[in-house]
């Protein structure tokens, strides 16, 4: 996907007249990100992600740099994280929830699959992480 597509797709979602305007709103965010994933080395995503755990995290591709923040604000900086690795924690599909209960950002359930919070422990365990980093 090029800059001029995304442009154009761009003008045509903001002058439809019978789209809602959170529809243009989610569908422009969608082509914004697709386009950082392809000509990007940093991919973000924020409280779009349905987390009880997990508020937003920041993936460098060329250094292999994970930058997560939990929903208490703590921020956690993991290293040398895989691609692989970082696409199975962004999509849930690495965890299982091994436990029940409930905060104010959400619950979980025994068994809850996709989950991210869960990811955090099933797939970045391995990884060398510290406290604090940016996420921008």
């Amino acid at each position: 996907m090029d800059i001029d597509k995304i442009f154009y797709e761009i003008e045509e979602l903001l002058t439809h007249p019978k789209l809602s305007d959170d529809y243009k709103f989610n569908k422009i965010e969608e082509l914004i990100y697709e386009f950082k994933i392809t000509y990007g080395n940093t991919r973000t995503r924020n409280n779009s992600i349905k987390s009880s755990n997990v508020w937003k995290f920041k993936y460098n591709d060329k250094t292999g740099e994970l930058v997560v923040q939990f929903q208490d604000g703590s921020v956690y900086t993991y290293t040398n994280v895989s691609l692989n690795d970082f696409e199975s924690f962004a999509s849930g599909s690495g965890g299982v929830c091994k436990t029940s209960g409930e905060n104010k950002w959400g619950t979980w359930e025994v068994g809850k699959t996709p989950s991210v919070g869960a990811s955090v422990f099933d797939v970045l365990e391995k990884y060398s992480y510290r406290r604090g980093g940016r996420i921008d």
